[in-house]
């Protein structure tokens, strides 16, 4: 039972040593720069624009700090402590969890979230936060029904260990620094969308789409004709990163996830992580996306997740040889749990 358990812990510190988290930044890049040029060229602060760049630097650097990061996720996801009699039941539950994955309780922060969708999540570098609806429907029927039993926690437990493994990955240590600095870029290009989407709502979004990449393609081409390659290079480079950088965020954000479920059944919590995804399909999974959808969601539907977590129940271990297995399962028939 012991060796066991050390070849499980093994295999979870060898997942802690995945550098999600940089390639995440890697694709934040561009929209962190576009931020940066939006304050510089607006001019909008006047003789205060320098300090109030710095400031807003500095602040992004603070979140790297335990205190920072605390204060970030109570103001920016709304994370709250929980209270004595909240803490007294996810307290066991939490220490299972930490012990099974290796992790010191010191390490990591507990939050809530108050919100009544089951779920759980993670944000910086030390914050797990779970929902009260997850609270809810997890602990709390089993304490009122069978107090005088301990409470059958595994699935909350579960979720709870798949959230570990994106700390462990790396995969949020700079999620909220990137979409603080990135948040000005981002909040003008989704206006602008939006005015857009909103001016022409009545036509076809391919021909929206045609239009738009006639409208780049003409603008680069009369840059390269008045001899501004600068110009023409500054046009591609915003286009390329406009469509190919959200794209690439959603597809690196689907991989997390499946790494994440990897994690939690290397823990051992595979069949429990099954079962409390089942009770987040909300029905939206008997419907097919189409292939828009598909390419900018950033979580896998639930039925490729759990043909995932059943391809590595019939390979017989925890954790898959190569990701070729998650592929393969995805392409597969659905499992359906009721």
């Amino acid at each position: 039972m012991n060796a066991r358990d050390d070849r499980r812990r093994a295999g979870l510190r060898r997942q802690r040593r995945r550098g999600y988290g940089v390639a995440r930044l890697l694709v934040a890049t561009p929209a962190m720069v576009g931020s940066l040029l939006l304050l510089v060229l607006c001019s909008w602060a006047g003789q205060w624009e320098a300090l109030l760049l710095l400031a807003w630097l500095a602040s992004a650097a603070a979140v790297f700090t335990p205190v920072g990061e605390r204060a970030a996720v109570r103001w920016a996801c709304g994370f709250v402590r929980p209270s004595a009699r909240q803490r007294a039941q996810l307290e066991p539950a939490w220490r299972r969890v930490l012990g099974r994955c290796g992790v010191d309780p010191g390490d990591v922060d507990l939050y809530l979230q108050r919100s009544r969708a089951v779920n759980a999540f993670t944000a910086g570098g030390r914050s797990v936060a779970l929902t009260t609806g997850a609270q809810a429907e997890f602990v709390k029927p089993h304490l009122v029904q069978h107090h005088e039993q301990p409470a059958n926690t595994a699935r909350v437990e579960a979720l709870l260990a798949h959230e570990l493994g994106h700390w462990a990955g790396n995969s949020t240590r700079v999620g909220l620094v990137t979409a603080w600095l990135a948040a000005p870029w981002r909040l003008v290009s989704r206006l602008f969308l939006a005015l857009g989407l909103a001016f022409a709502h009545r036509q076809p979004r391919r021909l929206l789409a045609l239009l738009v990449v006639a409208v780049v393609g003409v603008a680069v081409v009369q840059a390269i004709q008045h001899g501004q390659p600068t110009v023409a290079a500054l046009l591609v480079g915003l286009a390329v990163g406009g469509v190919g950088c959200p794209l690439a965020d959603a597809a690196l954000s689907r991989r997390d996830e499946y790494a994440a479920d990897r994690y939690a059944a290397d823990a051992g919590y595979g069949a429990d992580l099954a079962a409390a995804l089942a009770c987040l399909d909300g029905g939206s999974e008997h419907r097919r996306p189409g292939l828009l959808d598909r390419l900018t969601a950033r979580h896998p539907s639930v039925a490729q997740r759990l043909d995932a977590l059943y391809e590595l129940e019939l390979a017989g271990t925890q954790v898959p040889q190569s990701p070729a297995i998650l592929a393969a399962a995805a392409a597969g028939p659905a499992v359906a749990v009721r």
